[in-house]
């Protein structure tokens, strides 16, 4: 028997109801499943032979909108995955920002290394005057940096440090305290270290002329050069400070001084006052001693914030090895000498004597960092660090 089926689809509720119609010509079927409703047809000759074709016909279901509890759970999954995907945008950024961090590290290592090549000896850590030690009359560099007081013309904006931060006011252990205002900031009329490899770093904008007073007029070549923002200098992590100090060049970066400090006493590290440090000096080994490194604040051209110095461990429990500054009170100004530190949350950059750099935990070990931050102690340390 030749049959010919059609079906009929519409929508109703679950369940199966089936009933048969018979009159020798036609058979019809009904089924009601969950979603739809299936009408089959037999049209049969009257000897039961041979079937009649049928016209199938299909209509289509109806279609169906959402309902408010269907919406709501489409937008809390939406909102899920909006709360998972922030932060590890988030961390792609700061990833981003601490590579670009060590690039600036690496284009000062290429620009000290070509100072190197040309004069015989890294940058020193600042140009500082010669005095004579008055007990045994021999010629020295000053100590500290010359200081002086700040324009008269500055806004009254708090230097953005990272909290929590241990400060030493007046060479003795304070508290945490607020962050010192700009407009009561010092600076030094001695040139850094960073001011000697601006040739360097192609800096062409850069005139300075060392023969010269660094502070010679509000027009002079060298006042003007050092309000030059230079990015290079600057962390991409770092709060932005809307109103410069005096609108000069802020810097991230400071120079190795060493681990210890003091009148008479050498520094042990690269970058100190009139500092001659090369590859031969370095005795340490190249890859295993620090030449630079980031802190929080700091003006490229200033000698006061210029290096910074690696604590010892017997200072663990007085002085923070990582983001710490003290600040030196001053007859009507103050200023900062800084440790190492960044706004990097739980590490810090730095560039090596041999060109390169990189990221270094917050929580080495104090001996290990002692041991990075001399250049001829003679200690034993492996570069995995």
């Amino acid at each position: 028997m030749d049959q010919r089926r059609g079906s009929l689809d519409v929508g109703f509720g679950p369940g199966t109801i089936a009933r048969v119609f018979s009159n020798g010509l036609l058979s019809c079927a009904f089924t009601v499943t969950r979603f739809a409703v299936s009408e089959e047809f037999l049209v049969m000759s009257p000897d039961n032979r041979a079937a009649t074709p049928v016209v199938t016909i299909r209509e289509s279901q109806r279609g169906r909108g959402f309902t408010l509890i269907e919406l709501l759970v489409v937008m809390a999954i939406i909102g899920i995955l909006v709360a998972l995907l922030l932060p590890a945008v988030q961390s792609a950024r700061e990833s981003a920002r601490r590579t670009q961090c060590i690039n600036n590290l690496k284009q000062m290592g290429l620009a000290c290394h070509n100072y190197l090549s040309s004069h015989r000896s890294f940058p020193c850590g600042w140009i500082a005057p010669v005095i004579v030690d008055p007990v045994t009359g021999n010629a020295m560099p000053a100590a500290l940096p010359a200081v002086l007081d700040m324009p008269n013309d500055l806004v009254n904006e708090p230097i953005r440090l990272k909290d929590p931060a241990k400060r030493e006011i007046a060479y003795g252990i304070g508290q945490v305290t607020p962050n010192v205002l700009i407009s009561t900031l010092a600076q030094s009329p001695e040139w850094s270290w960073q001011s000697l490899v601006l040739s360097q770093m192609d800096v062409g904008t850069a005139n300075i002329n060392f023969n010269s007073v660094k502070f010679d007029g509000p027009n002079g070549p060298n006042n003007l050069t050092t309000q030059l923002a230079l990015n290079s200098f600057i962390c991409p992590t770092a709060p932005t400070i809307q109103n410069r100090p005096g609108r000069r060049g802020l810097s991230h970066y400071r120079g190795n001084y060493g681990t210890v400090s003091g009148t008479g006493v050498i520094p042990n590290g690269v970058m100190f006052a009139n500092s001659i440090s090369s590859d031969r000096t370095i005795r340490d080994g190249l890859t295993t001693t620090l030449m630079a490194g980031e802190a929080q604040f700091g003006l490229w051209h200033d000698a006061l914030t210029s290096c910074a110095r690696v604590p010892t461990p017997a200072e663990a429990t007085t002085r923070a090895q990582f983001d710490f500054h003290s600040l030196q009170l001053n007859t009507s100004s103050n200023y900062f000498i800084n440790g190492f530190g960044s706004f990097h949350a739980d590490v810090a950059n730095f560039l090596m004597c041999d060109g390169s750099s990189r990221s270094i935990s917050k929580s080495i070990d104090g001996v290990v960092m002692n041991r990075l931050a001399t250049r001829e102690g003679g200690e034993q340390q492996s570069d995995d660090f």
